[in-house]
C-alpha cells in the first residue's frame, strides 16, 4: 500500500524540516501552503504543493484527495504564533477552527494517523523547581498566560475529545518548547538574538531561562510520533534549560567573539517595562518590552521530555551544537548576500538593495510582504527581547534571501516606519496599514 504524508504549515521552520526529512527518507509528501507565501521557496521541490489555508474547505478537500487505497498520515503543524497576549479572532480561527477542520477531514477520509503539533505553552505552568510534564486534559485554560497558549490548549482538547468520541481516529499530540536551528528564514527569537549579538547590536540581556529544541530533532520526533505515538497520548519535546548568559557565552565561543553583555535582573527589567508603558502613553506607540515578554523569560521553562525519549526515541542534540550550526548558517547567508545580484534579475536586485539601504537608516520597524491584496508575511525588526531593553535596533541584513525570493515570485514589499507610515520600495510613501496583525499562518 502506498503511503502519503499530508502536512500543514509546510513553509514554516518546523514544516520545512519535516518535509525535508520525509523526502530524504523516500516518502511521498503533500503540503498545504498559503497562497503567495514566499517561504514556499524553502519547501523541497519533491513536495506536492496545495495552495490554500485551514479555513478554506475547498483547499482542504484538494489536500485530502489522494489515490484510492493510499495509507494517509496527517501532520498538522500550521498555526499563527503571536506574542500579543490579547484575544484575536484571526488567531482563534486558524489555531482552533482550523484544527477542527483538520479533524473533520481526517474522520471523513479515515486517515491512519493524525499528529498535532501543539505547544508546551498549552500545559499549565508549575512553580520553579518542578518539572513540567504532559497532562491528559487542557480545559479549562485558567492559569495559561498568552492567547496563543490558550488557543493551542483548546485545539489540543479538540484532538483528545475526537479520540475519545471517535474510535476509528488514531491521533497523538506533540508539545514542543521553543524551536530554533539553522535555516530559520522567518527568524524566530533565537535566530534574531544570535544574529543581532554577532553584529554587535545586543549588549544586554535579561536574567532568566529559556528552553529551545533543535528543529531538526523536533522534526525527527514528530515523524517518529507518526509511527510510534500512542493513541490519545501527548509528548513533550524539549531541551535543557539555558540562561541568556550561557547563550552569550556559547555564541562568543562559536563565533570567536569577546563581547561582554550585561545581564539585567528581573527587578530592573520590570522597572523598564513600567517606564516603557508610561512612555507609550505619551507617544502612542506600543512598548517593545512588555509584561508578557518578561514573563516568558522568567517563567518556569523546565520541561520533562522523558516520555518522548522512552516511547518515541526522541533525543535532542546539545544546545551548543545547535548554536554552532546556526552561527555557521548566518555566516553563510552573509557571505552569499553580495552575490544575490547574480541569482536574480536586475529589478529584483534593485529592490533588495533599496530595502537594505533603507533599513540601514534605522527608522524602519517592519518589512511587509504582499501578494496581491493579501499580506502573506510581516518581518518585525525590533522584537528581540534582549535588545528591546536598550531600544529598537537595526536588524542585520540576514533576511535578504527571503526578500529576494518574495520579489522573485511577484510579491510587493513595503517598509513600515516607526511613525506608522508605509513606504513602497518603488512607489514611495503609500499610506498606513490599519491592521498590523502578523500573518505567519504557516509557522
Amino acid at each position: 500500500m502506498d503511503r502519503i504524508y499530508l502536512l500543514t504549515g509546510a513553509a514554516g521552520l518546523l514544516g520545512s524540516n519535516i518535509s525535508r526529512q520525509l523526502v530524504d527518507a523516500g516518502e511521498t509528501v503533500r503540503a498545504l501552503v498559503l497562497q503567495g507565501d514566499p517561504a514556499v521557496a524553502y519547501v523541497p521541490k519533491q513536495v506536492q504543493i496545495v495552495y490554500g489555508d485551514l479555513l478554506d474547505m475547498d483547499s482542504l478537500k484538494e489536500l485530502f484527495t489522494v489515490p484510492e487505497g493510499s495509507e494517509v498520515i496527517v501532520i498538522h503543524s500550521a498555526s499563527i504564533v503571536t506574542m500579543n497576549p490579547d484575544p484575536n479572532p484571526k488567531v482563534y480561527a486558524v489555531n482552533v477552527d482550523g484544527t477542527r477542520n483538520i479533524i473533520d477531514m481526517c474522520l471523513k477520509h479515515k486517515v491512519k494517523k493524525l499528529v498535532y503539533v501543539s505547544s508546551t505553552g498549552a500545559i499549565p505552568e508549575l512553580p520553579h523547581g518542578q518539572k513540567i510534564r504532559e497532562v491528559d486534559h487542557f480545559l479549562p485554560t485558567d492559569g495559561l498566560v498568552g492567547y496563543y497558549s490558550v488557543t493551542k490548549a483548546e485545539a489540543s482538547q479538540l484532538i483528545l475529545d475526537a479520540v475519545r468520541w471517535c474510535p476509528d481516529l488514531d491521533a497523538s499530540i506533540v508539545h514542543p518548547s521553543g524551536i530554533c536551528g539553522p535555516n530559520d528564514y522567518a527568524f524566530g527569537p533565537v535566530a534574531k538574538t544570535v544574529s543581532q549579538y554577532i553584529n554587535g547590536e545586543v549588549k544586554i540581556g535579561l536574567e532568566g531561562t529559556f528552553n529551545s529544541v533543535d528543529v531538526r530533532d523536533l522534526a525527527a520526533g514528530v515523524i517518529a510520533c507518526c509511527d510510534k505515538g500512542r493513541r490519545g497520548e501527548c509528548y513533550i519535546m524539549s531541551n535543557e534549560l539555558v540562561t541568556m548568559k550561557e547563550l552569550y557565552e556559547i555564541i562568543n565561543k562559536t563565533a570567536d567573539l569577546d563581547i561582554h553583555a550585561k545581564i539585567l535582573s528581573k527587578g530592573i527589567a520590570a522597572a523598564a517595562v513600567k517606564l516603557l508603558k508610561m512612555q507609550g502613553r505619551f507617544t502612542g506607540e506600543e512598548p517593545v518590552l512588555t509584561d508578557f515578554a518578561l514573563y516568558n523569560m522568567t517563567r518556569n521553562n523546565d520541561f520533562d521530555c522523558t516520555k518522548a525519549k522512552q516511547e518515541l526515541g526522541f533525543s535532542c542534540r546539545p544546545f551548543e551544537e545547535t548554536i554552532r550550526d546556526e552561527v555557521n548558517w548566518l555566516k553563510e547567508i552573509a557571505e552569499n548576500t553580495d552575490g544575490q545580484g547574480e541569482e536574480h534579475d536586475a529589478e529584483t536586485e534593485k529592490a533588495v538593495e533599496q530595502i537594505k539601504e533603507r533599513v540601514k537608516m534605522g527608522d524602519i520597524s517592519k518589512i511587509i510582504v504582499w501578494k496581491g491584496d493579501q499580506k502573506v508575511m510581516s518581518i518585525p525588526l525590533n522584537i528581540s527581547i534582549t535588545a528591546s531593553v536598550i531600544g529598537t535596533v537595526t536588524a542585520p541584513l540576514t533576511f535578504v534571501p527571503l526578500l529576494a525570493a518574495s520579489i522573485g515570485i511577484g510579491c510587493r514589499i513595503e517598509l513600515e516606519k516607526k511613525d506608522g507610515s508605509i513606504m513602497d520600495v518603488t512607489n514611495g510613501v503609500a499610506g498606513v496599514i490599519e491592521d498590523g496583525t502578523d500573518s505567519f499562518g504557516n509557522s
